[in-house]
């Protein structure tokens, strides 16, 4: 089938950002636990697999892609893994389930707290997509993985990676550089 990319990627980059997801969700911080029966293995990797496949390959196409190629993973993999409502983009693997499940239950964990002090462009007001890409951004960064973030103009790419490198900030030590760039910035800029 013929998906637009908004941005062109390159094959072997997609097939890097699968590996990256695989270690992710294979390793013992998400769930994978490689003493569980064989069964049970496949079944997790079967899940994780579809999962990082949806989010490598399938995160660079655009909107109008998502619906045909939902279509096509859903095809290729068991009926029983997917819900029959929406596109695989709406569902994120439990793995402590073994299910696909809406990206609104990791919302319910999410509290939006108002700041008079900040000024409206950094407040972050919890959404499933702002939930969606801190959630991978996270993991990838976990994993020392690097991240690049695309989207158009104003839909609040910096404000949420500022938001969740601060809140890293204070969980884990790290340090936020910002550095932002926009079709604005020339060469002699940077």
């Amino acid at each position: 089938r013929s998906l637009v990319e908004p941005v062109v990627t390159c094959d072997l980059q997609l097939v890097k950002s699968l590996t990256n997801l695989l270690e992710v969700f294979l390793g013992p911080e998400f769930g994978f636990k490689p003493t569980e029966k064989i069964e049970k293995q496949k079944t997790f990797l079967s899940f994780a697999f579809a999962f990082a496949l949806i989010w490598s390959l399938g995160a660079s196409v655009s909107e109008v892609s998502q619906g045909p190629l939902s279509d096509l993973i859903k095809d290729r993999f068991p009926s029983f893994m997917f819900p029959n409502i929406g596109t695989v983009y709406q569902f994120y693997f439990d793995p402590e389930n073994m299910a696909f499940k809406g990206w609104e239950e990791k919302l319910k964990n999410q509290e939006f707290v108002y700041n008079k002090e900040l000024p409206y462009w950094n407040l972050v007001v919890p959404t499933a997509d702002s939930v969606k890409y801190s959630y991978f951004i996270e993991w990838l960064l976990h994993y020392n993985h690097q991240v690049f973030v695309t989207g158009g103009s104003g839909v609040g790419k910096s404000v949420v990676v500022q938001n969740l490198l601060n809140t890293m900030s204070e969980k884990k030590g790290v340090d936020p550089l910002p550095l932002i760039f926009s079709a604005q910035t020339s060469s002699q800029v940077t």
